[in-house]
């Protein structure tokens, strides 16, 4: 489990803050997931794949990209072996956050599956959702495809290949 700090204030122990995430040169393992859909697509992870940082809790909204540093392997917490996790690194803070009323307040994002299954440890994101999020970050993209969402206790992450994002480059590749 994690300790989350927002607006000074220590919040549940199963959060993660992106203050955190930033400290440690902004490496952090992704464990305690225990969901077996969220496994599935974790095991899918490739180093490089770049991912949102989202808060839930009070805040709710994205923050910041992340980049997958290490691929799946076992879960250092899970005494039973049969979970994993990966590791991520902070890449950078988004200048503008983006709400989650913000997401759901926009037509062409409405059929979100996050909005209808929003305790889903993993949910599919189509390429508008992830166009339209960095379009309300004003992250500048020049080329991209399919991507994932990552939601753990109170983060959400979505992984995705792509040419390019903010000067990041690796082959891109469809979930």
């Amino acid at each position: 489990m994690y300790a989350r700090i927002e607006g000074g204030d220590s919040t549940e122990p199963d959060c993660w803050s992106w203050e955190q995430q930033t400290a440690n040169k902004g490496l952090s393992v992704w464990d305690g997931v225990r969901n077996h859909q969220a496994q599935k697509a974790m095991k899918n992870m490739l180093e490089g794949d770049l991912c949102f940082f989202y808060h839930t809790g009070k805040l709710k909204e994205v923050c910041g990209i992340v980049r997958v540093v290490r691929e799946y392997y076992p879960d250092p917490t899970d005494e039973t072996g049969k979970w994993g996790a990966v590791d991520v690194q902070e890449v950078f803070p988004l200048k503008k956050k983006v709400t989650l009323a913000e997401m759901k307040d926009d037509d062409e994002i409405s059929d979100f599956m996050m909005f209808r299954q929003p305790r889903l440890s993993v949910v599919p994101v189509e390429e508008k959702v992830w166009t339209r999020v960095l379009l309300f970050a004003a992250v500048c993209v020049s080329a991209f495809l399919g991507c994932i969402i990552y939601i753990q206790h109170t983060l959400c992450y979505v992984f995705l290949g792509v040419e390019a994002l903010g000067g990041i480059s690796k082959p891109a590749r469809v979930w």
